[in-house]
């Protein structure tokens, strides 16, 4: 899971067409950072999930990580002006265990949220199944749309 670091102000300093273009760039951004079989898309207003089928934890760290420079490489001009861009990152991988791939992606919630509070523009991981992750209220867990969480 990916989010962008204070994204609410690119739309406040340069509108909803600027925040409009740096989306769009994000999402070329992101396009090139990932392997063939990879998949991603918006989950939330500023929120993208990443799918990595098949790979291991040190193919997750490393596309993570392609994901978050990528995302800080990027030189975005709207009217003029720069747009300058961050994200946190949250990863982690389906386990046997799971009942469901819901609780992959919740573990990944929680990573991002745990990138966010350690500063931002970060890669924070939850693959070791033997680390106890403290569950956060999450829109994931609540049941509601994402971008909602509490």
């Amino acid at each position: 899971m990916l989010d962008f670091d204070h994204f609410k102000r690119v739309n406040d300093r340069h509108g909803h067409s600027g925040g409009d273009l740096a989306l769009r760039e994000i999402g070329r951004a992101l396009r090139g950072a990932l392997r063939r079989e990879d998949k991603a898309g918006r989950f939330g207003s500023e929120e993208f999930l990443v799918l990595l089928p098949g790979a291991g934890e040190r193919e997750i760290h490393i596309v993570a990580e392609r994901l978050r420079a990528a995302v800080e490489g990027l030189q975005i001009s709207f009217m003029g002006r720069a747009i300058t861009l961050t994200v946190s990152v949250g990863g982690s991988a389906i386990r046997a265990s799971d009942d469901s791939w819901l609780e992959a992606i919740d573990r990944a919630d929680n990573g991002l949220y745990a990138a966010k509070s350690e500063g931002r523009n970060r890669v924070v991981l939850r693959l070791d199944p033997s680390v106890s992750v403290p569950r956060r209220r999450s829109a994931l867990t609540l049941g509601l749309p994402a971008g909602h969480a509490t």
